[in-house]
């Protein structure tokens, strides 16, 4: 009976962390939302049921913890016990269930949520600049697409924090705390393809997927600027995706041969710079339909700069292993 007990209250437990997740997902949609008046209204509605649940929860997963045996769930909570949970007093005493309390309050404060949004969409500007500039949003997608990238970057914040409002320990979890966010990520990829489409959504996905072949082209270009002339948009988006498919059809990893995956720019003594894209021969060969004449000597330079490295590394290593032993 307690085995079977035990099972209930961590089942119970974790549907508790999903439900408190998604709950607080939708009161950050809600606070920073540009949606229409109705799909506002709509989205607090979300809310309100989501805590709903996320209360009963808590409160069958308090009398199974503390009952000795079978008990039967009470009532699910009304209106105000809601409000009064989210702003009364602390369930558990103790310094650190307070600081815990302190900062719950604090991350529901509207005010917060918005500085901390902006905050976050100057750190997407940085890193997505060149996808919004492709993905040509109108200005309300291109809104909403920020607010769920957001979104799924605090993910496993979000988790972890409903994991121990739920007193889940998150070292002791891993695993189903890793699949909820999975599954969080996952509700959030559905909202993005709603927002945008679900072609733009595949060149979201393509743009993650080849972050270190757009860091060695932008890099290349660096040197394009004084050594030829720099690349158009769409000669760095070619040979972003030559990159990617030449490490992809090489050793199914992107090092190709490089023990540390450095891409190495110049060769001035410096093994460890750079981006991480290892040029061969056949890159260069595909190149020469999307480079000009001086912009393919560039790559071509680049290349002898990484291949000398890596002879130089291999004639260092011998010596570096000689000095570990001694």
């Amino acid at each position: 009976m307690n085995s079977q007990k035990n099972l209930l209250i961590a089942a119970l437990a974790l549907i508790t962390v999903a439900t408190g997740v998604f709950a607080w997902q939708q009161h950050q949609r809600a606070q920073i939302t540009v949606a229409t008046a109705s799909d506002h209204d709509a989205l607090l509605q979300k809310l309100a049921a989501a805590e709903r649940h996320a209360a009963d929860l808590e409160a069958r997963l308090a009398a199974l913890q503390s009952a000795p045996g079978p008990e039967t769930p009470p009532a699910p909570p009304t209106e105000a016990a809601i409000v009064e949970r989210r702003s009364g007093p602390d369930r558990d005493q103790g310094p650190n269930n307070a600081r815990r309390a302190e900062m719950m309050a604090l991350m529901n404060n509207p005010e917060v949520i918005k500085l901390m949004s902006e905050q976050q969409k100057a750190g997407l500007d940085n890193r997505y600049a060149a996808l919004f500039k492709q993905l040509n949003l109108s200005p309300a997608q291109l809104e909403t697409f920020k607010n769920l990238l957001i979104e799924k970057q605090t993910a496993m914040r979000d988790v972890d924090m409903a994991a121990r409002e739920s007193g889940l320990n998150p070292r002791e979890n891993r695993d189903e705390l890793r699949k909820l966010v999975a599954e969080a990520n996952a509700e959030t990829d559905a909202a993005i393809i709603a927002a945008i489409g679900q072609d733009k959504f595949s060149q979201y996905q393509n743009y993650n997927a080849t972050s270190r072949q757009r860091d060695t082209v932008d890099q290349l270009n660096n040197v394009m600027s004084y050594a030829a002339s720099p690349m158009t948009d769409t000669q760095s988006q070619a040979l972003v995706q030559i990159l990617s498919q030449g490490s992809t059809a090489g050793t199914g990893n992107n090092n190709n041969g490089n023990p540390r995956g450095n891409f190495v720019m110049g060769g001035g003594g410096n093994f460890g710079g750079g981006g991480n894209t290892t040029i061969t021969d056949a890159m260069i060969t595909q190149a020469q339909s999307v480079l000009s004449s001086a912009q393919l000597k560039v790559l071509q330079d680049q290349q002898a700069s990484q291949q000398n490295a890596q002879k130089l590394r291999e004639l260092m290593r011998p010596q570096s292993q000689a000095r570990r032993t001694n």
